[in-house]
């Protein structure tokens, strides 16, 4: 039987590979897919498929309404329990201020870390947590 944390480490790079170098793209390498894609891994996923395709924030904010939800944190609330960003577990999720309405997510990395696309940056990165609104523990 594979530990739990093990399960958590081979999600979480398993996300790492699949997005390390991909510029941020809606509907395809983006904060709500590379969250998508470290739920599934943690056998924990969220019917994304219900929202539908999008290219743009405007058609990311539809997708999400299709979903019942006004932002990304309400959907990963509306599924998973709430707690404290300093809380969280290699693998989890994190929230953070985001410059648009529909929010900013990151995966956890342990040691006060983050993997998580920036606008200063040309692809998700791995950057230490300066201020983070909420987590969520994914088991």
């Amino acid at each position: 039987m594979t530990h739990p944390l093990e399960r958590r480490r081979r999600a979480t790079q398993a996300t790492i590979d699949r997005f390390d170098g991909h510029p941020f793209e809606w509907g395809k390498f983006d904060c709500a897919k590379m969250v998508a894609h470290q739920l599934r891994g943690l056998r924990r996923p969220i019917p994304y498929a219900k929202a539908g395709r999008y290219a743009d924030a405007l058609g990311a904010a539809r997708a999400l309404k299709r979903l019942g939800h006004d932002t990304l944190g309400s959907l990963i609330d509306s599924k998973f329990d709430a707690i404290p960003p300093a809380a969280c577990l290699l693998g989890d999720i994190i929230e953070f201020e985001a410059d648009n309405p529909l929010g900013a997510m990151g995966i956890a990395l342990g040691n006060n870390a983050a993997f998580m696309y920036h606008e200063e940056t040309e692809g998700p990165v791995s950057c230490r947590i300066i201020s983070a609104l909420r987590g969520w523990r994914i088991i």
